[in-house]
């Protein structure tokens, strides 16, 4: 068999204060084939165990944030991992100033989808934080003959526009370009780490001390990661005997790499 997960629901918890809201989830997990000797053998977001950026049950704005792992005394290698659950990921808060103060930020989200080449349907998504390996991504073969199927694949666009001082500009354009093209290293807004891809940001004059800055984001469901079929000397792509010939080996793909803590590009974030 594979990772069991057993969540102690007796000790789940939901608590409000001072307007905040938090929560916390204790899970029970072992593997009865191959046994966990340590943390990182725990595999998140499978098998019922949770992952960075994931809801609450029942709630729309509390997200799981941080955990911690035990190993629970006189058991064979079982071991205990307690969620804690915050608003918005960890992410920021619009506030009150007015749009042509220095720290004024304006949240905008954009759902949409978009086409891309899928070779399988209900692909794995083994890895964390969208770092592909070499292995084959399983699930069920839609191509024909080693043509990829168009499949729509959601997405969102998250926009942050922020007043900042004239003077800052130039410091924030810095942390703006190390950025560009790098996904989320920490859970951002609610999104899981990985799936958020920095598109950039445009500036526009407000007033004589002031800037607009419009920060872009694109959120993607499967981490931005591109579906490749292994293909031979001929760069025709390897299929099976089957009667569809479907494509024998895909793997994915991950044209962005880098990581980033989206949160260091303002402090207004």
């Amino acid at each position: 068999m594979s990772q069991v997960v057993l969540e102690q629901m007796e000790s789940r918890s939901y608590s409000s204060s001072g307007g905040k809201t938090s929560g916390s989830r204790t899970f029970v997990v072992y593997d009865d084939a191959a046994p966990i000797t340590e943390p990182a053998g725990i595999k998140f977001g499978a098998n019922g165990m949770p992952a960075s950026g994931d809801l609450f049950p029942g709630e729309t704005d509390l997200y799981a944030q941080d955990f911690t792992v035990s190993h629970i005394p006189d058991s064979s290698y079982t071991w205990r991992v307690v969620w804690n659950y915050t608003p918005t990921g960890g992410g920021g808060q619009q506030n009150q100033n007015n749009p042509s103060e220095p720290g004024y930020l304006q949240v905008s989200i954009e759902y949409s989808a978009q086409f891309k080449d899928f070779f399988r349907n209900n692909p794995g998504l083994r890895m964390q934080g969208g770092t592909p390996d070499e292995a084959d991504i399983a699930g069920a073969k839609i191509d024909s003959g080693g043509t990829p199927l168009s499949v729509l694949v959601m997405q969102q666009r998250l926009v942050l526009e922020e007043t900042v001082a004239s003077n800052t500009v130039q410091r924030r354009s810095i942390a703006i370009r190390n950025a560009v093209g790098r996904r989320n290293s920490k859970v951002f807004y609610g999104a899981q780490i990985g799936t958020l891809v920095y598109e950039g940001a445009s500036a526009r004059r407000i007033s004589l001390n002031a800037y607009s800055l419009s920060h872009r984001f694109m959120y993607d469901e499967f981490y931005h990661m591109a579906q490749s079929a292994q293909k031979n000397a001929n760069r025709e792509v390897i299929t099976d005997t089957d009667t569809l010939r479907r494509a024998t080996n895909v793997r994915w793909i991950q044209p962005y790499p880098n990581l980033y803590d989206m949160n260091t590009i303002s402090e207004n974030f």
